[in-house]
């Protein structure tokens, strides 16, 4: 069975997926032998050795989900509004910087998550019996956050990077373009725009969280 590996000064995990003779192959960015010496050097391990009974229930996962609600939520796009309107050539790199780094959590996050969501093969499935419920849910973490043409947050977030002269180009990193582009107004009135969607969107997931839960 394929386990998870983590060697020695390594961040990064690597699938286990069979071995020929005394040589383990795994799987990252690219299909590999391991050291001959791995096992010297194995970090942790996640070994899978059979199935067991969900420990949470649907509802308990629902309940889970504070971050959207969470006092700290608002306040960050209090805050991202309010150094928009702050932006000085002094300081025009650092709130490129922070633009970029805020941004980085929703596109990456919101995607799994309706990914999760709103798949059929993951576990979130199976553990959810009422059927209305995850079609609803399905229904609003797909359209909020990844389905084209719903000012989904996924196409919010690149519109974010294009604002600001970032992309696969530059290494999703920023650059003096962005630094020069974050004082001109009509960049700052932009990213407050995408900003507040992207908060609305999260507003809208979960007030139909809570209408589901008060179901459940």
């Amino acid at each position: 069975m394929p386990t998870l590996l983590r060697l020695e000064n390594e961040m990064e995990w690597i699938l286990a997926v069979g071995y020929d003779a005394d040589t383990v192959f795994g799987l990252d960015a690219k299909f590999h032998a391991l050291p001959d010496n791995w096992h010297s050097m194995l970090r942790d391990a996640i070994v899978i050795t059979g199935n067991t009974a969900p420990d949470m229930s649907y509802k308990e996962l629902l309940e889970r989900i504070a971050a959207l609600s969470y006092e700290a939520h608002g306040a960050l796009e209090r805050v991202i509004m309010d150094v928009l309107d702050h932006v000085t050539s002094e300081n025009a790199m650092d709130t490129a910087g922070m633009m970029c780094g805020i941004n980085g959590v929703p596109i990456e996050a919101r995607w799994h998550a309706a990914e999760a969501f709103g798949g059929h093969e993951n576990l979130l499935c199976n553990i959810c019996t009422n059927k209305e419920i995850h079609s609803r849910l399905t229904h609003i973490f797909l359209s909020k956050y990844i389905e084209d043409g719903n000012d989904e947050t996924h196409g919010i977030g690149w519109k974010i990077w294009g604002a600001l002269g970032v992309g696969p180009e530059t290494g999703y990193a920023v650059t003096e373009q962005s630094a020069a582009l974050i004082l001109q107004k009509e960049t700052q009135e932009t990213l407050k725009r995408l900003f507040a969607k992207m908060f609305e969107n999260d507003r809208a997931v979960c007030a139909e969280i809570q209408a589901c839960l008060e179901q459940l």
